[in-house]
């Protein structure tokens, strides 16, 4: 059996950094379905220059831990 994709575009995120309510509900969703995902694949899009990118998973997590000083 094939598992199921799963596209996230977290390019407003990215860009401005927030993190309020649904931000919030965002950066615990999105590390849940990484963390505890074995039926799904998660991709992680980022859009920027009129081209979709895929973004590590392992780095998105590591961009949520610390978003205001990730580089």
């Amino acid at each position: 059996m094939n598992n199921k994709i799963v596209y996230i575009d977290i390019s407003q995120f990215l860009a401005y950094r927030k993190l309020t309510g649904i931000q919030r509900v965002i950066v615990e969703f999105v590390s849940r379905l990484i963390q505890d995902s074995t039926q799904i694949d998660i991709k992680i899009i980022h859009y920027t220059n009129n081209n979709y990118y895929y973004l590590d998973n392992k780095e998105v997590l590591e961009f949520f831990k610390d978003i205001d000083n990730y580089h």
